[in-house]
């Protein structure tokens, strides 16, 4: 997901409108997250000078495992997606500012540093590639506790029959061993 800033990155103010859909496969550690639809993002950049300010909302749906019936299901993704991108090149005149016309930060407050370079986004160039960005947000919308529904009954834990869809005749009368001492109390 690359968005042209050429003209964007020349006026200090300017602010430019980008409507993205892609269809992304993006990965999550060894588990892959399957999406059903391309991601739409629709994105304002503004040119403040010492970076460009991206801010807009991603939609997208996506496939995901119910954590107690263990069926698939699709989950809808809106979110917001606000990101500052640096410029890599330093100025040679100890100024640092996206167009030449309008400097407006120092070189020493944009030193990129290990610490600098791990909190903020660096581009170069005349395009800036959203998708990690992007797929950051994704993750961080998705819910703790992933559930088809909240009224999901999960998994028989004696058979492992979907009690969902049927119901089983096992007997879950077993109680704990960790609450026998309690249950004695009330037996008294």
């Amino acid at each position: 997901m690359r968005v042209a800033i050429s003209m964007l990155k020349h006026n200090l103010g300017d602010r430019r409108h980008f409507q993205l859909a892609e269809k992304i496969s993006p990965e999550t550690g060894s588990e892959l997250l399957e999406l059903v639809q391309p991601v739409k993002v629709s994105l304002d950049i503004t040119n403040c000078g010492a970076y460009l300010q991206a801010q807009g909302t991603i939609v997208t749906v996506i496939k995901l495992n119910c954590g107690r019936c263990l069926k698939a299901y699709e989950y809808l993704v809106e979110t917001e997606f606000n990101e500052n991108y640096y410029p890599v090149e330093v100025r040679k005149n100890n100024q640092k500012s996206i167009s030449n016309k309008h400097p407006v930060v120092e070189d020493h407050d944009l030193e990129i540093s290990n610490e600098a370079s791990a909190e903020k986004v660096f581009f170069s160039g005349n395009f800036i590639n959203v998708e990690p960005e992007v797929f950051s947000s994704i993750q961080l919308s998705l819910p703790m506790r992933q559930v088809c529904s909240e009224e999901c009954r999960g998994l028989c834990s004696e058979c492992g029959i979907n009690l969902n869809d049927e119901q089983c005749d096992c007997q879950h009368d077993e109680l704990d061993p960790r609450m026998a001492a309690l249950q004695k109390l009330f037996n008294k």
